[in-house]
């Protein structure tokens, strides 16, 4: 027979095991969620991913603009410069991109290489080309530290090209 003394240690022996379980099943639940946000985060950059962008789409009820953009000449950059350098751009662009859009609501997407996308939601189809502008002139007006190259000059700027298409029916 158990007396009663035995039963309130036994009830908090159970207690405490089932406290560390939980955390146990916490500490997993935080490390699964670091992983899966990790597998849509480009390493390089922070910027989501294409795995991102194929899970979630793009697809929003409210009016949204999709600007896609690439670095002219990056390969030659990258050869010019080298590899450190051109992944210090990359980071730069990122950045500058990050830094002109609403951080709650709007996204920067590497989609490969050079190529990105900025998806900018409850924006009309009016304000695509002044969004747009601001990219491009913030892109422009980056200066990309030197990270690595050897040549004094050249590598302090990018250039891009852009496209915008809009979930609305752009003008003409």
């Amino acid at each position: 027979a158990i007396d009663e003394s035995d039963a309130m240690d036994i009830r908090l022996k159970a207690s405490i095991h089932l406290i560390r379980m939980y955390h146990i099943a916490e500490r997993e639940r935080a490390r699964a969620d670091r992983e899966h946000e990790n597998a849509r985060t480009d390493p390089l950059t922070g910027a989501k991913n294409r795995r991102w962008s194929d899970e979630n789409g793009i697809y929003h009820p409210s009016p949204y603009l999709v600007v896609r953009l690439d670095v002219d000449e990056f390969k030659e950059y990258n050869d010019n410069y080298g590899h450190a350098q051109a992944d210090c751009a990359l980071k730069t662009l990122v950045n500058t991109l990050n830094e002109n859009i609403r951080k709650e609501t709007d996204k920067v997407v590497r989609k490969g290489g050079d190529e990105f996308l900025v998806i900018l939601y409850n924006v009309h189809k009016e304000a695509a080309y002044t969004a747009a502008e601001k990219l491009r002139k913030a892109v422009e007006d980056a200066v990309i530290p030197n990270c690595g190259s050897f040549k004094n000059s050249g590598y302090e700027k990018i250039k891009i090209s852009m496209g915008v298409a809009s979930s609305e029916a752009m003008p003409d």
